[in-house]
């Protein structure tokens, strides 16, 4: 789950993702001391995306993927599904190519 920057499950086909992510209450609150909101809902999907990502998706092969908890099963279809998640978050920089350091 908390796997960043590596290629060692790039073959993977079968996938099962066991956690409802949800951001840690202490790295919430520093957020929102500042006046920052945290969409919990975005940010587990965007650590669920990172994560199948890691998979063999990458490499234009298809995969089976297990979600056991409903609300993360649901972001994903929802991603999947809809245009729900397709605008740019609040200030995020769109006139330059992506880059991680953007938000």
């Amino acid at each position: 789950m908390t796997s960043r920057a590596t290629n060692d499950y790039s073959h993977r086909e079968c996938l099962a993702y066991l956690v409802n992510r949800f951001l840690n209450p202490i790295e919430k609150k520093f957020f929102e001391q500042y006046g920052d909101e945290i969409d919990q809902d975005t940010w587990a999907l965007s650590e669920l995306i990172q994560w199948v990502w890691r998979s063999r998706i990458r490499n234009e092969l298809s995969i089976r993927i297990y979600i056991p908890s409903s609300r993360m099963r649901g972001l994903l279809n929802q991603y999947l599904n809809s245009d729900v998640f397709e605008e740019a978050p609040k200030e995020a920089i769109i006139t330059e190519p992506p880059s991680d350091w953007h938000l």
